[in-house]
């Protein structure tokens, strides 16, 4: 197969490019440096596949998906509800640092995005991956759980770490938990987040779990 990646040096759309380029398709990256390739690349393209933040995507499909299959893997599926049954939509549950590890091979299908029968085409291009069915809003909701509650988490101990001479392991592991966040791309972390319908049940969530240890544990100490 002849694939066009749209965001090819990204987390995610390297490791896509790596696996496919070892799969024996033809690859084709496409990004900023290059991106006046596109309408002349896309000519000839199998498949099409978006690798950006959701904005961008939105912007792609709407130009692209009459010339070309695309196959979109955003992380909130709710914004690509309007395009249902005009284009493939995923969202690959591993990044660089767990594609490899045991487990960590599953990618969501979204039924009530992708067309018939196109969980197929899927299944082809990631033989050795688990493959999910689930509707966008359950996808959605399985995000929270997923990525919206741990960047949460990830960004406050970010934000919470200080300079300190002194290492511990629960410190290093606090530093881990941190890291989190800062590794991924900024503007996808914040789409994550902001454009996930159920992301503020996430907030309250975590709201109501810090009062909670604040009851047993702060109001409790002596004064």
């Amino acid at each position: 197969m002849r694939i066009i990646i749209i965001g090819s040096r990204g987390r995610l759309g390297g490791v896509l490019s790596s696996m496919f380029s070892s799969a024996g398709h033809i690859v084709v990256g496409i990004d900023l440096f290059n991106a006046g390739r596109l309408d002349e690349e896309i000519r000839d393209a199998d498949i099409t596949l978006l690798a950006v933040p959701i904005a961008e995507g939105i912007r792609l499909v709407k130009k692209y998906q009459a010339m070309c299959p695309i196959i979109e893997t955003s992380s909130v599926k709710r914004p690509f509800k309007e395009f249902r049954n005009g284009i493939i939509s995923i969202h690959p549950l591993f990044g660089p640092l767990s594609v490899d590890e045991e487990g960590m091979k599953n990618i969501a299908f979204i039924s009530d995005i992708s067309p018939a029968g196109s969980i197929d085409i899927v299944r082809s291009l990631f033989p050795d991956f688990n493959i999910i069915s689930m509707t966008a809003d359950d996808h959605d909701r399985l995000a929270i759980q997923l990525q919206v509650i741990p960047y949460i988490i990830s960004i406050l101990s970010s934000r919470m770490m200080a300079d300190c001479d002194v290492s511990t392991h629960s410190r290093k592991v606090f530093a881990s938990l941190a890291r989190v966040s800062v590794v991924q791309n900024g503007e996808v972390l914040k789409d994550t987040i902001r454009l996930n319908p159920f992301s503020r049940s996430a907030f309250l969530q975590i709201l109501e779990t810090l009062n909670e240890i604040g009851g047993e544990y702060i109001d409790s100490c002596p004064t």
